[in-house]
């Protein structure tokens, strides 16, 4: 294989906020209180994790929209469709980036023209893009990208034979996107950057981080062997309902939740397959508001109603609260993407089988589940945490 591609889209909420909201101001996107993407010219006054208070103050010209508003979906499937053109071997990260797979005697650059064209500026005003032998490599270089093609486009390559000293004075808080917290304890012991890091023996690093520590020590010497996993055009379920006259009596939404949940579910399971997001999509007053939740595990259908039910109650309520519009729900969409097939540890409901022998066991698994394969060996883990994962991966991932 040839080297990997990352790219990703700056500013891009913020774009995708005024042409959702038909807005000719400068956008804030705020989410939970705080900033998370503003436009270009709002900068440096506003930044991403700015408070939301000291936003407003700061820039009291900007338009603001909350993230739970909006509707990205069709612009995330813009950007991955332009991708999606030069390899089927795409692997989307989030709304706006992804690694791409070079094929062998592409130029990068020719490449990263080609696609910076595409992307900029009807979905983003400016997109960074790196190139490495690895998803790893790439993935610093278009973070550390400071070559300007076309004034829009932040670009830059490491080959192979270059990455260890690109990766040398790189700062450990880099690692923080392999594993949470381990920056903060390199650095009590001195050690600052990659290149310190990659001269630790493995020993070491075990005492000081545990588990944690191959893949650290891996990563600080530029070493991912992780293959793309092509992800596009996302295999989803998707239920909705169109209410015609609009439903004005919100008591009334949580039974319509709990029926499309029932209907996602029955596809999932006769496809055998389950999510790993799960989203709500309301239209109210002319308006979409969109919540979605990203589990950390696998979940099938009997996790998706309460699911629903927390988007519902916990971001698009308060959204259509603080938009004062009133409430004139005129359709609800239910999508579950990312579909997997599901694994037997979790396909069964052994609350019902638990004082059953063996044999009764598999043979009502299989009656419940013919798509799969089972074992005489797959026994469910300690009794408590295989319910309660089950119930809500959420909570208990």
């Amino acid at each position: 294989m040839g080297e990997i591609l990352y790219f990703s889209l700056e500013h891009h909420y913020a774009l995708w906020a005024q042409k959702a909201k038909n807005l000719s101001r400068p956008v804030a996107v705020l989410h939970q209180g705080q900033v998370w993407d503003a436009s270009p010219e709002l900068f440096p006054d506003l930044y991403p994790g700015m408070g939301e208070r000291e936003a407003r103050q700061a820039r009291p010209d900007a338009a603001w929209v909350s993230l739970a508003s909006l509707y990205c979906r069709p612009y995330r499937e813009k950007a991955m469709e332009a991708a999606y053109r030069f390899s089927p071997q795409l692997e989307p990260e989030g709304d706006g980036a992804g690694y791409l797979a070079l094929g062998k005697g592409e130029d990068p650059l020719e490449v990263a023209l080609s696609l910076g064209r595409l992307l900029v500026p009807s979905l983003a005003p400016r997109v960074r893009m790196g190139v490495g032998p690895n998803r790893w490599v790439a993935y610093l270089a278009a973070r550390e990208a400071k070559e300007s093609l076309e004034g829009v486009i932040l670009y830059r390559r490491v080959p192979a034979e270059e990455k260890a000293s690109f990766l040398a004075p790189l700062p450990v808080n880099v690692l923080e996107k392999v594993a949470e917290g381990v920056a903060s304890r390199l650095e009590k012991v001195g050690l600052a950057t990659l290149g310190e890091v990659a001269e630790v023996p493995l020993g070491e690093l075990r005492q000081l981080l545990g588990k944690e520590a191959l893949a650290v020590h891996g990563y600080s010497r530029g070493e991912d062997g992780r293959a793309l996993r092509p992800g596009w055009p996302l295999p989803m379920v998707i239920r909705s309902i169109r209410l015609e006259p609009p439903l004005e009596q919100l008591e009334k939404v949580p039974p319509l939740l709990e029926r499309l949940a029932r209907e996602a579910a029955r596809e999932l399971e006769e496809r055998g397959q389950g999510g790993r997001e799960g989203a709500l999509l309301v239209e109210s007053a002319g308006s979409l508001y969109y919540a979605r939740r990203t589990a950390s595990r696998l979940f099938y259908g009997d996790a998706l109603a309460p699911l629903l039910h927390r988007l519902w109650v916990g971001e698009i309520w308060p959204a259509l609260a603080r938009e004062g519009r009133g409430w004139s729900i005129a359709r609800l969409q239910v999508e579950v993407g990312a579909l997997q097939p599901r694994r037997r540890a979790q396909a069964s409901l052994w609350t019902r089988d638990r004082g059953r022998d063996a044999g009764a066991v598999w043979m009502s698994l299989r009656e419940k589940y013919p798509h799969l394969r089972w074992g005489v060996q797959a026994v469910p883990r300690e009794w408590r945490e295989e319910r309660l994962s089950y119930w809500d991966p959420f909570r208990f991932p």
